[in-house]
């Protein structure tokens, strides 16, 4: 399939997007081939634009445009009870929106960043009652102006996910996701302005969902996110939630 996009953005103009995707799957041994390369635009936010807090925004920053494509290989066994795959991925990115280390703290475009990588999947539905899986995503990622790599972009996570469906009406689903470390920075001072790079630890977070169909059209569920209490943090400085439970109901019509 080949699809278009026209954006017209009162400040930067009329902008032509475009994707191609394309799969082949051969029949005898359930082996799927699929690819898509594109482009893409991204205009700044206005909080990027007009900020006037602790991040200055900059009224003179250029759109991201990027370039991207992906080939992969899926392959199916046992009557789609196994699944497998991986999809190798690659991602270039102009003028790309960032926030060096310096004074004063204002966003501004980097020349050109590229991410690249690979994502893989296994399915294995071991029953009607059980279903695992698992993924990884493996990503690389590099600013070219600088040769560093970017802030806050692990290169591994991996996602287990397990689910048991015991009765009808019943669902547990739990999953785990394992980050690798990353880095970032961290302002110290703003007068004089001084910075450090930080090293953000890996992680394991576990969360586990339990919903029971009451009728068809009404549904009650408790959910329990970091049931282990990890400490971690996405971004330096900026605490992730503990151990939390939530409860509610979902109507469907």
């Amino acid at each position: 399939s080949l699809g278009g996009r026209v954006d017209h953005h009162d400040k930067f103009g009329t902008q032509l997007t475009w994707k191609a995707t394309g799969s082949y799957t051969w029949e005898p041994t359930g082996t799927k081939i699929k690819g898509t390369i594109g482009t893409g635009f991204k205009a700044p936010s206005l909080f990027q634009l007009f900020d006037v807090q602790f991040t200055l925004g900059n009224v003179n920053l250029s759109p991201e445009k990027s370039f991207s494509y992906d080939i992969g290989l899926e392959q199916s066994l046992l009557d789609d009870q196994i699944m497998f795959g991986t999809t190798f991925f690659y991602n270039e990115i102009k003028d790309l929106i960032v926030v060096p280390p310096g004074f004063p703290v204002t966003y501004i475009n980097s020349n050109k960043a590229e991410m690249y990588g690979f994502e893989s999947f296994v399915n294995f539905d071991l029953s009607d009652i059980i279903q695992f899986r698992m993924t990884h995503t493996y990503l690389q990622t590099e600013d070219t102006a600088t040769g560093v790599t970017l802030l806050r972009r692990p290169s591994h996570e991996y996602n287990f996910n397990v689910n048991i469906h015991p009765t009808k009406p019943l669902n547990i689903n739990t999953n785990v996701r394992a980050v690798s470390h990353s880095n970032d920075n961290v302002f110290l001072s703003v007068s004089p302005f001084t910075s450090s790079s930080v090293h953000l630890d890996s992680y394991i977070k576990t969360d586990i969902v339990v919903s029971y169909d009451i009728t068809e059209h009404f549904q009650v569920y408790v959910r329990a996110e970091n049931i282990t209490n990890e400490q971690y943090e996405d971004i330096a400085g900026f605490g992730t939630p503990g151990r939390s439970f939530f409860g509610g109901f979902k109507l469907t019509y």
